[in-house]
Order: C-alpha cells, then structure tokens, then sequence
C-alpha cells in the first residue's frame, strides 16, 4: 500500500473511533453522523490514491469519468453512503434504542467502506 494511501486510511480510522466513541453520547448524533460521513471520503479518497484515479476534486460522482472501472467504486460508496444516511434520517423519529440500533448499522456500512481499501 502506497504511504499516501496509508495516511489516508489513518485519517479515516481516526473518525470511525470519534464517531464510535460518541454514539453513546445523545446530543452528539450530528458529529457522529459527520464522522461517519468523513471516514466514507478518507476511504475513497485512499482508493482513488493507491488506484492512481484522477478525478475531479468534487462532490458528484456521476460527473466522474465514465470508465468501467469506476462504476465498482460508485456502486460501491453510494451504497455505504446512502445506507448510513437512511439510517441516520430513520434514526431520528424512533425510540432510543430503535435509534443507537440505526447508528450502529450506520457505523457497521462505514466499517464496511473502512475494509473497501484492499
């Protein structure tokens, strides 16, 4: 693994931990579900370094370059990013439980997009 790609996936470890050790914590679901988000980046971000994919430095994927071998890497952070922020937005109106339960599925994608790297 490149040194870049290493330090990007630091980074992004670092905020899954942030975002595990707050989940707990009631009036902190906001900075949780931005952790989470930011682990989802510094993880394509690392991708994109250790691939050598030149993108553009944006926010929409679908103004990507429209290669094959990009589509496994937008299939791929749609379905994490758009699962944590379901649950994230379901979290919301449900019991507490039913809302640490959503959290923690929404941790579990961002884990899942940690372990994307390889």
């Amino acid at each position: 693994m490149k040194p870049t790609t290493k330090e990007w996936m630091r980074y992004a470890k670092d905020d899954l931990d942030v975002a595990q050790k707050i989940r707990e914590v009631d009036h902190l679901t906001n900075m949780v579900s931005f952790h989470v988000h930011q682990t989802i980046e510094k993880c394509f971000k690392a991708v994109m370094e250790e691939y050598e994919i030149n993108a553009q430095r944006i926010h929409n994927l679908a103004t990507s370059p429209y290669k094959k071998e990009y589509n496994v890497l937008r299939y791929q952070l749609l379905r994490s990013a758009t699962s944590i922020g379901a649950n994230y937005e379901e979290s919301q109106s449900t019991t507490f439980t039913e809302f640490i339960q959503k959290l923690r599925i929404a941790l579990r994608e961002a884990n899942e997009s940690n372990k994307f790297k390889t």
